[in-house]
């Protein structure tokens, strides 16, 4: 807000300042709580829809589809406890878990286990990179970006890994 003039002995001055510094901060909250809020709920829905696909199948279950449901229940749990330790005022950002990952691998990993629940075929070509990351997290943002393709694809999807001395990037068609 801008600072009406008050005369820079006026007592009110000071105050004025320190309400409107306090009002700015507030602001910032609401919106870091509003974007927090909508990333969680984005990183909940991809496991709830993959037991939807799982369970909308007329047909019984087998047990590769079962060992599926389970693998989404404990992402889920995880995910429920990454943001219970993401609540405590002690822990300031999540420890990160960094690993050699041979991201065609995981990428095909993450294909197989999201193509049981969709008749969507989904391929991959490319490189064979290896990447030092968090393996939990890489594969959260995978799942996310397939996800979205499942839902937006009529025919079929396509990963392309693609590495340069720069870079490594993953396209989703």
């Amino acid at each position: 807000l801008p600072l009406p003039y008050l005369s820079s002995r006026s007592p009110l001055r000071d105050i004025y300042r320190a309400l409107s510094e306090l009002s700015q901060k507030v602001a910032a909250l609401l919106k870091n709580q509003r974007e927090l809020t909508g990333a969680v709920t984005h990183e909940f829905r991809t496991p709830l829809a993959r037991l939807k696909f799982a369970l909308a199948e007329d047909s019984p279950l087998d047990s590769n589809q079962l060992g599926a449901i389970r693998e989404d229940i404990n992402e889920l749990e995880r995910l429920v406890q990454e943001m219970l330790d993401f609540t405590r005022l002690d822990i300031h950002k999540p420890e990160l878990h960094i690993e050699s990952i041979p991201l065609y691998e995981l990428c095909q990993q993450r294909i197989e286990l999201l193509s049981t629940h969709t008749q969507i075929a989904i391929s991959i070509t490319g490189d064979k990179p290896v990447y030092n990351a968090d393996g939990h997290l890489i594969s959260r943002a995978l799942d996310n970006v397939l996800s979205n393709a499942i839902r937006s694809a009529k025919k079929c999807i396509i990963v392309r890994i693609e590495e340069d001395p720069n870079a490594i990037s993953i396209a989703v068609d």
